[in-house]
């Protein structure tokens, strides 16, 4: 348990306020763990079904996720088209990612998808990308203990983030050097 939190009458006190009639209990709310979120009601997304991103060079794309990423290819729409356009289906940590051939972005901007990796990994990782032309990105100033990030750009415009951390490692580090009383 961070220090500042306790429970009490079954529901909660932070830093000293009182969340179960709050009305901005999200806005203000420090989470201390990954399992300590939950949705509001029954119904709720289940989880991630699957990325795409739209690339003008298919093969180029789906070398770097092969190559660089570890992404493992598992369609290639080819000649048939059954969506908007050409495309390839990667698995990668789990995930269904689309790539699909159109008009990628037209510059660079923060909105990213960041992926879990292992702390060890971030050096290959950075050497593998640079080989194949993705455009590392120097990433921002970090919290000791939030876990280290990578930041690439692939050859659309997408940025990307390798990061070693958690949710619940970064919520606990920022709750340790919270000012007394920010909420």
């Amino acid at each position: 348990m961070l220090e500042g939190r306790t429970e009490s009458d079954g529901g909660e006190v932070l830093h000293g306020h009182d969340y179960r009639s709050s009305s901005k209990a999200c806005q203000n709310r420090h989470y201390n763990s990954e399992s300590e979120i939950t949705p509001p009601f029954a119904m709720g997304i289940q989880g991630l079904s699957h990325l795409t991103f739209v690339v003008r060079d298919l093969e180029r794309s789906a070398g770097l996720w092969r190559d660089a990423l570890g992404a493992q290819e598992v369609y290639d729409s080819g000649a048939v088209q059954f969506s908007l356009s050409r495309e390839k289906f990667f698995v990668a940590g789990g995930l269904w990612i689309a790539l699909m051939e159109g008009e990628p972005l037209a510059v660079h901007n923060y909105r990213h998808v960041a992926f879990k990796v292992d702390d060890a990994d971030i050096d290959t990782y950075r050497a593998k990308l640079a080989e194949l032309g993705a455009e590392i990105r120097e990433g921002r100033p970090r919290v000791e203990g939030e876990g280290q990030s990578l930041y690439f750009y692939d050859y659309d415009n997408h940025l990307f983030e390798l990061h070693s951390g958690t949710l619940g490692q970064r919520l606990a580090r920022y709750a340790a050097i919270s000012p007394e009383g920010k909420q």
